[in-house]
């Protein structure tokens, strides 16, 4: 990560440590669940069953695809952190329909504060 010109330069190092080395995996999938999630409502039900189930295969397909690429390992951890970046994707999606849901509808939105 620290060879991509658009980061900066010291997140692109702290991403290459061993420690960010499984949880990087959950960036690019909540971007898949954003995905996902925003294009449910143009799916038909029976295409949306199998776009969700989709959505969480891939990562498992990823990392069974990495024990042919030389010097790279299969970890679990790393399809896990993908299914946890997806299910924040699709949650943020869920989450933002269901506001706007509420304004359409002409009930008030609470805040966090309960300020007026």
């Amino acid at each position: 990560m620290a060879e991509v010109s658009w980061l900066p330069p010291g997140l692109g190092v702290m991403l290459d440590s061993p420690a960010w080395r499984d949880p990087r995996t959950a960036l690019p999938c909540v971007f898949l669940g954003v995905f996902a999630g925003c294009a449910m409502p143009f799916c038909g039900p029976y295409v949306r069953q199998y776009a969700i189930l989709g959505t969480f295969v891939l990562p498992l397909a990823a990392e069974l695809g990495q024990i042919f690429v030389p010097h790279r390992t299969c970890s679990f951890w790393d399809v896990l952190w993908g299914w946890g970046g997806i299910s924040v994707g699709l949650l943020t999606v869920w989450l933002f329909r269901l506001a706007r849901r509420g304004r359409a509808d002409g009930v008030p939105t609470q805040t966090l504060g309960g300020g007026e």
